[in-house]
Parts: C-alpha cells; structure tokens; sequence
C-alpha cells in the first residue's frame, strides 16, 4: 500500500506492483504461480490489447492451442511456444517479452514477433493463412489506415495474401498460393533493409500494394510489415495539379473522393484527380 499524506488522517492506497498487457493479438489466460503450484484453478482471461493488474509477477500464462508458460522475474527477451498438437510440434513460436517501470508499477508486455502496419490512406483487406494437417485455416484482416496489428501467435508459421487473392483460390486445390508472403524469418529477411516485394488485388494484377520489412526497435528481435500504396503524388507547385493514371482502378471503379472521376479509355481505366497546391 501507499501512503497518502494530507491535511486529514493519512490513508492506505492500494495499488498493483506489477502489469501484464496483451500484445500478441491472441487472447490469452493466466495463474498465479502459488495458486498453480497448489492446484487451485484460479485463471483469469486477458484478450488482446487489454492490461491487468497483478499482485504478484509470477505467472502461468496460457495461449488456446499452446503449452502453458512460465513468466516471472527476471524476464527473458523472448520465449518459446510449444504448440499443444504433435502435427505442428516442429514449428517455431516465439512470444517477445518487454518489461519497463511505470511510476512504482513493473509494465509486463507480452508481443507477437510480427506487426502488419497500414500506411496508405484506404482499408488494406489481408488474410492470414496456415496448414494444419492436411486443411488449411485462414483468418480475414482488415487493417485500418495508419493502424498497425499484431499477427496471432498461431499464423506466425503460415503466410500471408490479400483477401481478394485468398478467396479467388480454389479451396481443394492443396498447392500453396504463389502471391503471398511467408511469415517465417528467411522470407523477412530477404526482404529487410531497402528489399521491396508486392501484394497483388485481383486476378489481372493490376492494382497492388508494396511491402517493406524491418526490425522493431520495440520490442528486440520484433519485425514490422509495411503496406504502402505503389505510387503517392505530392504536389509541391505554387499552383493546382491535374492529373491522370491509366490502368490503375478497374474499368467499373466508382467515383472517388471530391475532385476525382474514374471513366474507361482506351488503353483502360483512366482515373483523373487534382490537387491543390
């Protein structure tokens, strides 16, 4: 407790010495190490993006589909996962640990390996794939403009398309999609420090999105995948800028924001917009 002197009688604060927060976008569970040395089922849930407070930093943290972990002081960078399932005991899956001081309080954050990072200006409709077994489960994503997303612990072995790409595919066909990105260390690697790949929308491939990987300062041993949009025009005269693009949108695109019509030409889609200085 902490005490609070004022001009009355002084009066106990209770407070949490320690913090645990989800960033792993998987929810997980978790016991005291006492009470789970003594048998007692006593687990709390925490979903994503959510903190609690803890009397004590001693945990046995749970992930569906993982052996249990043990997580006290003092903290390691990272952890292995073991998965639950022999099918998928020989796949690597590492949960990243950050600890930091707030206030009098110990911050415990809990991070997945990889985050999807939206830098254009519209939605970027993704979906993350994984083979289990002989089926294949994907889970939809719709990453909102400047938002970044962790990837679920379980699809850190799998990869990753666009939606449009994943639903044109035929579902029996057990080969594995071309146009994707393997979320395993050699693909990120590859395409680290200035390497660009790209995520095509649609069967033709006109439209797509640029891809760049790097390392996260926060936590160590993190990466960060980013979407840009291919093209980006600034407009940096002293005067109003018309232009066009041709081939970039379908044929039948719909009108965009104020100042923007999109209309069929020769060579194909043409989309006109203009920007002021």
């Amino acid at each position: 407790a902490v005490m609070d002197a004022g001009t009355g009688p002084r009066q106990a604060t209770a407070f949490a010495p320690f913090q645990l927060h989800n960033a792993t976008g998987t929810p997980l569970s978790f016991t005291p190490l006492s009470l789970a040395a003594e048998g007692q089922p006593a687990e709390e849930e925490l979903p994503p993006g959510e903190t609690a407070s803890l009397a004590s930093a001693g945990l046995l943290v749970s992930f569906p589909g993982f052996q249990p972990l043990e997580l006290q002081p003092p903290f390691r960078e990272r952890y292995r996962l073991w998965f639950g399932h022999a099918s998928r005991a020989s796949q690597i899956v590492n949960v990243l640990a950050e600890s930091g001081k707030r206030g009098v309080t110990t911050l415990v954050t809990l991070h997945s390996t990889i985050v999807l990072h939206n830098t254009c200006a519209d939605e970027v409709k993704l979906r993350l794939c994984r083979r289990d077994a002989q089926a294949i489960a994907s889970l939809p994503l719709a990453i909102a403009p400047g938002q970044r997303m962790p990837v679920p612990l379980e699809f850190q072995c799998g990869w990753l398309q666009s939606s449009a790409a994943a639903d044109a595919a035929d579902p029996r066909d057990k080969a594995e999609p071309r146009d994707r990105l393997e979320l395993t260390a050699a693909s990120l690697q590859a395409l680290r420090g200035g390497g660009q790949g790209r995520m095509h929308w649609g069967g033709e491939g006109r439209a797509c999105h640029l891809l760049t990987v790097d390392r996260l300062d926060t936590p160590r041993h993190g990466w960060q995948v980013c979407f840009h949009a291919p093209i980006v025009v600034h407009n940096g005269l002293l005067c109003d800028l018309e232009f066009e693009l041709s081939e970039v949108v379908a044929s039948s695109g719909r009108a965009g924001a104020a100042g923007e019509s999109s209309s069929a030409g020769k060579g194909g889609a043409v989309r006109r917009a203009r920007l002021g200085r």
